[in-house]
């Protein structure tokens, strides 16, 4: 009897210490590879190339979406209102640890960032691996706004039916479970019917008919597996793209994840970031889409428009 007691309580101490070292080998990577953060830019309303500039001691810095900024930087709105924009003022949206955000107009610039008591964390890698891209995205999005702006013409040539998103970069993986399904293409001509099939059936798993270039299936369980998803246009054009559901993210990403969910920076901050980093592995892309589609702010509307085209 006490031998059995004994038994079980080796056993016991044996899966602690086990939960501990894989607690610990799981957790220590994230800390030595984050850094500090005192404020986030999230929303800049006005031309970044002209219009804002960071003055950090003697440098002057272009203003990206989702850049660091750090306490003693001075944010310069240099104009009061701009012409490109539907909305006149030129001003920057500035969140710091938890909700809490700012306001920067040419009002009450020059602006100096202050450290508050909510000091974030984030991993290093994913400010470096995604701070080229929002600055391409935030550049492209102005181009496409002037252009709006002068009336450019679009052509009258017909666009080919593509969908970026599922054919671009190969096979795309997303992981399983009860999920709304995402979906976008570029070009063809409506209405367009939409087909999800297991990999090798020939009944449709899923399907609809739709008029625009964008939607989402109900709710439904994708169980891990290889799927195909099928666009057909009405002038008989048809591209198909590869999906492979897997049950959970690898472990490195899981590990960025959970760095930026236990960081102090507000929740949507945390998603699109971890999204916008998670597109920069090439097979997730897919994945990182349906993560930000349908989030009403800045960052998370160009990475989607991105990712769409």
């Amino acid at each position: 009897m006490m031998y059995s007691q004994f038994h079980n309580v080796s056993l016991v101490l044996k899966w602690v210490s086990r939960t501990i070292l894989m607690l610990l080998v799981l957790t220590t990577p994230l800390c030595a590879e984050s850094v500090q953060i005192d404020a986030l830019v999230n929303t800049i309303n006005g031309s970044a190339q002209s219009v804002f500039q960071v003055l950090r001691g003697e440098k002057r810095l272009d203003v990206t979406l989702m850049m660091v900024l750090q306490a003693g930087d001075w944010l310069c709105v240099r104009q009061p209102k701009n012409e490109v924009l539907k909305d006149e003022q030129n001003y920057i949206m500035v969140t710091f640890g938890g909700n809490q955000s700012e306001k920067v107009t040419f009002a009450n610039s020059p602006y100096l960032v202050k450290k508050r008591g909510t000091t974030a964390s984030i991993p290093k890698n994913v400010i470096a691996d995604t701070k080229k891209s929002w600055a391409e995205m935030f550049t492209h999005f102005l181009e496409e706004v002037q252009a709006l702006t002068r009336g450019d013409e679009k052509g009258d040539e017909p666009i080919a039916l593509s969908m970026p998103l599922l054919t671009k970069y190969g096979e795309q993986q997303l992981t399983s479970g009860e999920r709304v399904l995402h979906l976008a293409w570029q070009g063809g001509n409506a209405p367009y019917w939409v087909q999800v099939y297991t990999l090798n059936a020939k009944k449709a798993l899923l399907t609809t008919q739709i008029n625009s270039k964008r939607m989402q299936f109900e709710k439904q369980l994708l169980n891990a597996g290889n799927y195909r998803v099928v666009v057909h246009d009405a002038k008989g054009q048809n591209v198909e793209g590869k999906i492979k559901v897997v049950d959970n993210l690898p472990t490195t990403l899981k590990q960025v994840e959970q760095a930026l969910k236990i960081s102090s920076i507000s929740e949507r901050d945390q998603q699109t970031l971890f999204a916008a980093w998670l597109a920069q592995r090439t097979t997730w892309r897919f994945e990182a889409y349906q993560r930000i589609v349908g989030k009403k702010y800045q960052p998370a509307l160009l990475l989607k428009n991105l990712m769409e085209k």
